[in-house]
Parts: C-alpha cells; structure tokens; sequence
C-alpha cells in the first residue's frame, strides 16, 4: 500500500530538470508522478527513482497533444491520486525562429502548461502549488519597449493572452516577426507563460502559482557549458513546489527570491 504522502506531477520529467526535481521531492517523501512522452524513457526513469526508495509512476503525457493531456488526466482519475502540486516542465528549443519550430514552441511552452494546468485542476488538492518552469530569456526587461508595453497592457486575461500569441505566430508566418521586434520563439514563449502565470494566480487565489527562472543549467538543453547544476537549478523548483499556504503567488521566482518579471 502507498503512504498517504502529497503528490506531485512533472512533465518532461524523464530526464534534466524535470528528473531532478522528482528525484528532490522523492527524497522528502513525495510521491512523484513521472511526466514522459516516450514511455519507454519514463519507465527508466521510475526504475531510477525506484532505486532511490522514491515511490514513483510513470503517466504517458505529452503536453504538445491535447489527446494525451485529456488522457493522462483520466488515467490519474482512475489511479485516485489527488496533486498537491504539478510543475510544468516540458519546454522545447530551437535555435532558429521560423515558422514551423515557432509553432511547436508555442504548442509545447505555452499551450501545453495551459492546457495542462486546466485539464488537471480537478484533480489538484485545495491550496496546490503550480510551478511554472521559465526562463530569463522570457524577462520583459529583455524586450523592445513598444512590445513590452503591449504584453502589459493587451494581457488582461486568457483571451488577450492567445489573441497576441496568435498574432506573433502570424508575423512569424508571414516574414514580419524581426521587423516588429519580436525576439527568438523560445523568448517570447516564456514571456507569455510568465504572464499566464499571473493571469492563473488571479483565477485561482486558492492555489499558489509562480513562475520559477532556474537558470542557465547543464541540462540537453542548457549545454554542457551552462553556468549551474542541474541540483541547483531544481532547487528552486522544488522550492516553489512546498510553499507554505501562505507563501507567494503570482510571482516570478529565481533561486527563492522573487525577481522582476
């Protein structure tokens, strides 16, 4: 029989970031809920955690598809697993902005935290944490003014989030996306999953949502030439991830400080 201990979902948590931060939760007594598109990679990942005396479960969830999110969360249904929290992990990147790796950008680092966040909520605990990972490439001080100021003023709630989203992958599309100013795909992606984050803390003042930067780190992704650990940078994942019920929501947070966004 598995302990009454809180419950975590990660996605893209077979490996990197997402890994290690099951591994940190496993280590104080979570149970951790493996998020993997590839099953093979997220059953590894278990048998790994399984070693550690983590209690752990692989679920088949990729957070690009919207048949899978709707599946997975039909699948921890039936499994009775209530989440104490659920860290959207999973986040591509390309090097070059153009049109198709712009939308699968999109899709992953945006939509799918949206996506799942919604599609899991009935299953989430009352004050459940959500622990959106970003990036500071995604810091609007990074921005032309004129666009910052549009991102500020235009993203009052979900519908004013995905009509701008619409309209740079549009300008991405049609050839116009450097000329207005927008930076690289993965930039503006963060940027908007920073401001759903707050847009999410409003809906939701019952649960604490954050956005946490974990900086540039050893991962696949990050380079072997990355500046922090992948122990330092779930660090503060997992930090957001225990907050207190009175702790901070709607914030964007980098090493358990809040930093501008």
């Amino acid at each position: 029989m598995i302990r009454d201990v809180p419950a975590v979902l990660v996605t893209g948590a077979n490996r990197g970031m997402g890994f290690e931060t099951c591994r940190q939760l496993g280590k104080l007594d979570w149970r951790v809920i493996v998020g993997s598109r590839d099953l093979a990679k997220g059953d590894s990942a278990v048998d790994r955690l399984d070693h550690e005396r983590i209690v752990a479960d692989c679920l088949w969830l990729d957070v690009a598809d919207g048949r899978s999110i709707v599946a997975a969360a039909r699948e921890l249904k039936s499994l009775g697993i209530r989440l104490s929290a659920l860290v959207n992990n999973a986040a591509v990147y390309f090097e070059r902005t153009v049109w198709p790796s712009a939308r699968t950008t999109m899709e992953t680092n945006l939509l799918g935290p949206m996506r799942v966040t919604d599609a899991f909520s009935a299953l989430m605990e009352t004050g459940a944490r959500i622990v959106n990972v970003t990036s500071g490439l995604g810091d609007l001080s990074g921005f032309p003014v004129p666009l910052r100021k549009r991102i500020e003023s235009e993203i009052k709630d979900r519908a004013g989030l995905e009509s701008l989203a619409g309209e740079y992958l549009r300008s991405v599309e049609t050839g116009s996306a450097k000329q207005a100013g927008w930076p690289s795909a993965y930039a503006v992606s963060k940027a908007f999953l920073n401001a759903f984050t707050r847009l999410l803390a409003r809906e939701r003042p019952d649960w604490r949502v954050n956005s946490v930067c974990p900086g540039w780190v050893a991962t696949d992704m990050g380079g072997p030439g990355a500046e922090r650990t992948v122990s330092e940078g779930a660090a503060g994942i997992v930090f957001a991830a225990t907050l207190r019920p009175s702790g901070p929501s709607g914030c964007n947070l980098r090493d358990a400080r809040e930093t501008p966004w």
